[in-house]
């Protein structure tokens, strides 16, 4: 675990450059807030799983001086058309997961995990709900998680399944994986809101990257979530694809482009009329009163111009435009910690000041080093 000279080193490593760069941040203020749609009743249906009873199975992986960390599992419920094996097959194949591959959540395809920090408190407390990026570990909502939890939230982490794209699958495999993605995280709010903690006319999201996407569609389609930070999310799902880096798609789309002769604006295209899945979508069906976005102006992942794209569909709300790119944001993550702490503290408490006084680095909850 973290000691007092780490989190004083950590402190260091990441105060300088943002003090140095956050000077030349520009943050928007919109003086009129377009109202938002109501999403066609055909869209809200695509999203909708069957209401089945499920026993979950929860074990506690932490406890802190604030808060516990419980994870909780359950089979996912699914329409029958997205299942592709019997639960039988299914249940066999979790029995062949290891541990390490659980932890990339290789296992969560029929899956959901949840990871509930459970702030110490003898009354019902608002809950900040995290989707985590795509690619690597959980370490960056786990952290962020953490720092909700010591500063008078609940918090919670909707583990998402590893992406593993299939070269014999036509591409409406990412359709399905969005989908699924979608109502795996609906399932997890359904369960996370029954909790006798939960103050459920107080939640609100926060989401970064992949993160950020699936808060769009949960912001959009479950009007129980009421606030949404997102950062470095954008518009245009078949262009954020199409030009991802990460190891799990970037070697996949090089090979559909070879293999079927196609330039990338050819794959764009053709990804684009299978994905019905997109935030754009889905943006007008916010309320931009109720969103802060933090987008990076050297975004090379996704994009300055896909991140300004969901932007405006979403009707231009609060946000900052910061001088960094999708891996050097880790410079300003305390700086994007505090601005969501007074944002969520504003409209859940009033201003009023709780917790650590938002002290990012202090006892930060190391990923993976659990105690059961």
């Amino acid at each position: 675990m973290f000691n007092k000279d780490k989190n004083m080193i950590v402190t260091q490593i990441f105060t300088l450059p943002a003090l140095l760069y956050l000077s030349s941040c520009a943050y928007y203020k919109p003086a009129y807030m377009r109202p938002p749609v109501t999403l066609p009743d055909e869209t809200i249906a695509y999203y909708a799983y069957p209401l089945k009873s499920q026993a979950p199975q929860i074990r506690q992986i932490e406890v802190r001086e604030n808060y516990t960390v419980k994870q909780v599992e359950f089979p996912i419920s699914l329409p029958q058309e997205m299942l592709e094996k019997s639960w039988d097959e299914i249940r066999d194949e979790w029995d062949k997961f290891t541990d390490g591959e659980k932890m990339k959540g290789r296992d969560l395809k029929y899956k959901v995990r949840v990871d509930f920090y459970e702030a110490h408190s003898p009354e019902k407390l608002p809950l900040i709900i995290l989707s985590p990026i795509l690619g690597g570990s959980n370490d960056v909502a786990e952290i962020f998680a953490a720092f909700f939890a010591r500063n008078g939230f609940h918090a919670a982490i909707l583990h998402r399944e590893k992406l593993m794209v299939d070269r014999t699958q036509d591409l409406d495999q990412m359709e399905k994986y969005l989908r699924r993605a979608v109502m795996r995280a609906r399932q997890g709010v359904d369960w996370l809101l029954e909790q006798p903690s939960v103050d459920g006319n107080r939640v609100g999201t926060f989401g970064i990257s992949f993160g950020g996407i699936i808060n769009t569609f949960l912001a959009a389609l479950d009007k129980r979530l009421k606030y949404h930070v997102i950062a470095m999310a954008g518009g245009n799902l078949a262009h954020v694809i199409v030009e991802c880096p990460e190891k799990s798609i970037r070697p996949h789309i090089e090979w559909y482009m070879k293999e079927y002769g196609l330039t990338k604006d050819e794959l764009q295209s053709a990804l684009h009329k299978q994905l019905r899945t997109d935030t754009l979508a889905f943006a007008k069906a916010i309320d931009p009163a109720n969103v802060l976005m933090f987008i990076g102006i050297f975004d090379h992942v996704i994009k300055r111009e896909l991140s300004r794209n969901l932007w405006k569909a979403m009707g231009t709300p609060e946000a900052v435009f910061f001088p960094f790119g999708h891996y050097s944001s880790a410079v300003v993550m305390p700086y994007i910690g505090y601005k969501s702490l007074k944002f969520f503290r504003h409209h859940f408490y009033g201003d009023e000041p709780i917790g650590n006084g938002g002290n990012f680095t202090a006892g930060l909850y190391v990923p993976n080093q659990t105690v059961f």
